[in-house]
């Protein structure tokens, strides 16, 4: 007898919705585990998020402070504006302070006219002295930073070279002098001879080296 089985003809459409129903487990398999990676790295994030927030709250830690901005750089966080310009001032003043000993018998300028000198050379501009945040609290003066007399282009690397201090010109002295009011308190910028520059806490400014 010609044709298809009658049977046949039935088990077809039967065969037909199995795998229609196998391909839909398959798919809502595969959805579940998106949904759970997804939610996984979304609680990671938050997790992650929750500590940095901590870290950068709560500085009171010397070995978290270091860490707090390798941390919110995964997080695309920057520091304020007025403290990467403060550190930017203080790097270029180390460099101009280096050039100028390179241009007179390695010596830095006198510390009673370092200001002068540096700006009548062309090495620096007004701006390069003056701190944005110590401006917004209302010291409005030429120049928020002072050098150490005590530092030469030989000294240690690690020995303070210029710093944070109140409102004047040419000025130049140690911790006496120094001043974390520009940045609410919590401490001051300073850069090393050797041309590193340090935010410096409150609770580390006895551990600098002046000399």
């Amino acid at each position: 007898m010609s044709g298809v089985d009658s049977n046949t003809e039935r088990r077809q459409p039967n065969e037909k919705r199995r795998l229609g129903k196998a391909r839909k487990g398959r798919l809502s398999t595969k959805t579940k585990l998106l949904v759970v990676i997804a939610i996984a790295a979304l609680l990671t994030v938050l997790s992650l998020g929750g500590l940095y927030m901590w870290i950068v709250r709560e500085p009171y830690v010397n070995r978290l402070r270091r860490a707090r901005w390798r941390v919110a750089r995964l997080f695309g966080v920057r520091p304020p504006a007025c403290r990467v310009v403060c550190g930017t001032n203080l790097s270029g003043l180390q460099k101009c302070l280096q050039v100028y000993a390179n241009d007179c018998d390695g010596q830095y300028p006198p510390a009673d006219k370092w200001c002068d000198l540096l700006l009548q050379g062309d090495y620096v501009t007004e701006k390069n002295f003056v701190c944005i945040d110590a401006r917004r609290k209302g010291d409005t003066g030429p120049s928020h930073y002072a050098i150490n007399p005590n530092a030469t282009p030989a000294s240690d690397p690690n020995v303070v070279l210029v710093f944070e201090t109140k409102a004047g010109w040419n000025q130049s002295g140690g911790p006496e002098i120094l001043s974390t009011e520009n940045h609410e308190g919590k401490g001051c910028f300073v850069v090393l001879v050797g041309g590193r520059v340090r935010f410096v806490t409150t609770e580390e400014l006895a551990r600098l080296r002046w000399k």
